[in-house]
């Protein structure tokens, strides 16, 4: 094909063309020349003497960029038999790097090394757009009121919690403080005791951890509560078997300090008082 081809007004060579410093600047001018004569098919169909009248070079010249330009990645060659005149057809496609997607991860390619023939459409926008985070419409007047009926609901549940406790520990007050300081310690680290319910699962494990082998012991009782308010733990756990000891001393030096009912007689008058 010897006749003259004419190229677009513009001359386009991309960043990762130009600032490729393993290939010469002839290679560099050689590209935008194709990227001219690239028509709308995506393709150069420009043998190398076209290129190299365009270009201004030697045909010799413009083979070797042109192979200079195919071994840095920069352009694919298809190479095609002409069934007309048995002649080969050469088409010269520019890969660019895969254009990198708006968004959080705008820094990360699409893929590593991708290139993609120039013909090829493309949508940088096309990957799935993050929703935007939703904002909270209530009024300030609402989130007053609901955390003040929250304030109010903790205050009732913790009334009616603190009365069953007083019920079941009515006659072991050490039982009853040590408990009120667990209590205490739960709602400070913003753990309060939830419900009703769960007082008595604590009230049914309490029980069960302060059974010393012989019956509720409340001097274990009372130091499992401390413990635990001591270390802000939600529940207790049972005792080690030194404590359980410690407690059954306690227990029978407070049965022992406690004064007998006396059962001495006196005679007044004929009349015996017991």
């Amino acid at each position: 094909m010897g006749e003259n081809i004419s190229g677009s007004f513009w001359v386009v060579i991309p960043d990762s063309v130009l600032s490729d410093d393993s290939i010469p600047a002839n290679a560099k001018l050689l590209y935008g020349r194709i990227s001219a004569l690239t028509t709308r098919a995506g393709y150069c169909w420009a043998s190398n003497a076209q290129l190299a009248e365009a270009a201004k070079m030697s045909p010799d010249s413009v083979s070797r960029l042109v192979s200079v330009l195919q071994k840095a990645g920069h352009i694919r060659l298809e190479l095609e038999n002409d069934q007309g005149n048995g002649s080969t057809i050469r088409r010269i496609y520019q890969t660019l790097p895969a254009p990198t997607p708006l968004g959080k991860n705008a820094e990360t390619p699409l893929g590593k090394n991708a290139e993609t023939p120039l013909g090829k459409k493309t949508d940088p926008l096309s990957a799935k757009k993050p929703s935007p985070p939703l904002q909270n419409c209530r009024p300030l007047h609402y989130s007053k009121k609901n955390k003040k009926e929250k304030e109010i609901s903790a205050r009732e549940n913790r009334a009616q919690i603190d009365s069953y406790f007083a019920q079941v520990f009515a006659t072991y007050p050490q039982v009853l403080s040590a408990l009120t300081l667990m209590l205490d310690a739960r709602a400070e680290a913003g753990n309060p005791m939830p419900s009703l319910t769960a007082a008595k699962t604590l009230y049914r494990k309490l029980t069960s951890c302060a059974d010393d082998g012989e019956g509720f012991n409340p001097y274990l009782a009372e130091s499992c509560l401390l413990y635990s308010a001591e270390k802000g733990y939600p529940s207790v756990y049972p005792p080690k078997s030194d404590e359980i000891a410690a407690a059954r001393e306690r227990l029978r030096r407070s049965a022992a300090n406690a004064a007998p009912e006396s059962d001495t007689a006196v005679d007044l008058g004929g009349l015996v008082f017991v």
